[in-house]
């Protein structure tokens, strides 16, 4: 019922991104800029197409600007969905907390870029720890269509 994207590599990882799209809808990924951390695919829609980007970022990495600079010349944001598990901290989407290194990167994309992150900032979405290294965004023109 799915098509899954991923551009897994056989190489010593445990971990890759990846997007499931159904299979009644129309879509590409865009490999020129997907990787085995970022997959990004475009999903046509009858009145838009919506970019959709899915990243892993193991918590050994110090920096996520590798990551971003992936997606960062993709053109239109305002129809795109960034779900990622950077292994960041940012008090953006999470209350409480204070920005690390990478928390502070993704700040600074997601306002060039026009993004609204979705994530509460009362819930921690790791609950061993009151952490958030997991985040959700969106471009404006997707807002609407947020169910909270």
């Amino acid at each position: 019922m799915y098509n899954t994207f991923s551009k897994t590599t056989f190489e010593k990882r445990f971990y890759s991104a990846a997007i499931l799209v159904h299979k009644s809808l129309k879509c590409d990924i865009h490999y020129e800029i997907s990787t085995n951390e970022c997959v990004t695919v475009s999903v046509y829609l009858k009145s838009r197409t919506i970019l959709v980007s899915s990243m892993y970022c193991p918590p050994s990495l110090c920096s996520v600007d590798s990551y971003l600079a992936s997606i960062d010349s993709l053109r239109n944001y305002s129809n795109y969905v960034l779900g990622a598990d950077f292994n960041a901290k940012s008090s953006l989407w999470l209350n409480n907390i204070y920005s690390d290194l990478k928390g502070k990167s993704i700040e600074d994309f997601v306002a060039r870029k026009s993004l609204v992150v979705l994530n509460d900032p009362d819930m921690p979405t790791y609950e061993f720890s009151y952490s958030s290294p997991d985040v959700t965004a969106v471009g404006l023109n997707l807002l609407k269509f947020v169910d909270s």
